[in-house]
This record gives structure tokens, sequence and C-alpha cells, in this order.
């Protein structure tokens, strides 16, 4: 994806701390898994105690998943408008696709032509709506199989 990050490079695990990436995840998915509500204290290399607030703790975690898994990890602040070629790129389909979703209006999109953007917030939303319907869809249509006797 090309969309700008917050400092423009995205961040990158190297094979000499993918070890080091699986480790931290780990702890933070225990942590948050704990569903802990109090700030989580980091201690720094000098001997610094510095608390990180519970969200950022869920923050970090997701972050050092993704790198875990070997992916980069970029940035991006939600209020960022993306261009139709990195949201069809964030929504894993087709350029023509995500066009017949703008004209019917099921994504939301300023400007036109080569101008046209799509808020990343609106995107987002479009996107977990869609997985929700998904996924809806799939249990309705695993109902109806059960139902008729044809799954096991």
């Amino acid at each position: 994806m090309a969309a700008e990050t917050i400092d423009g490079v995205p961040i990158t695990v190297t094979v000499d701390n993918f070890r080091e990436a699986q480790r931290i995840a780990l702890a933070l998915q225990h942590l948050v898994a704990r569903d802990v509500r109090e700030p989580a204290t980091i201690l720094t290399a000098t001997g610094e105690r510095v608390e990180v607030a519970p969200f950022l703790i869920a923050a970090l975690q997701q972050m050092t998943a993704l790198l875990a898994r070997g992916d980069d990890v970029a940035i991006v602040p939600v209020h960022k408008d993306v261009s139709l070629v990195e949201a069809a790129a964030l929504l894993d389909v087709s350029l023509p696709a995500l066009i017949q979703s703008l004209e019917t209006g099921a994504v939301l999109s300023t400007g036109t032509g080569n101008e046209r953007r799509i808020g990343l917030h609106d995107l987002v939303a479009y996107k977990e709506q869609r997985s929700a319907d998904n996924k809806r869809d799939l249990a309705t249509a695993l109902a109806v199989v059960q139902e008729a006797g044809t799954y096991d």
C-alpha cells in the first residue's frame, strides 16, 4: 500500500529482531487478554519507568502481532483520506469493484475523477460492516444447509 504514513516509512521487522517481536507480541497478548484496565509500566534501558495506558498496550499488541508474523506495519492517521487505488488495496478488491461500491453509495467519497478520495475512517467502517454482513450470510447459509440435512 502506498498510503502516506506518519513518518513516511513503514515499520519493518528484521530477521535479527523477528524472535524478539514474537516474544513481545505474546507478552502483550497476555496483558490484553487479562483485560487490565490500569496502566502497564515499561522499564527503559536507563532504568526509567514509563506508564503506558491500556489502550496503547492494545495498539502495541496489534502492531507487534503483525510484526511477529513478518508483516510490515504502517501507521496512518484515521482521519486520512486515501486514493481509490489505496482503498482498493486496503479492501483487497479490484479497482472496478471499488468503483461499483462508490457508484451504489456503499462507500462514501469526495472529489471526482483522479481527485476522488475516500476517508480512511469511512473505509474502515465499510470494511467492518462488509465483514459482519459476510459472517451473517455465511451463518445463514450454513443454517439452511444443516436444516436441509445436507451438511454433517
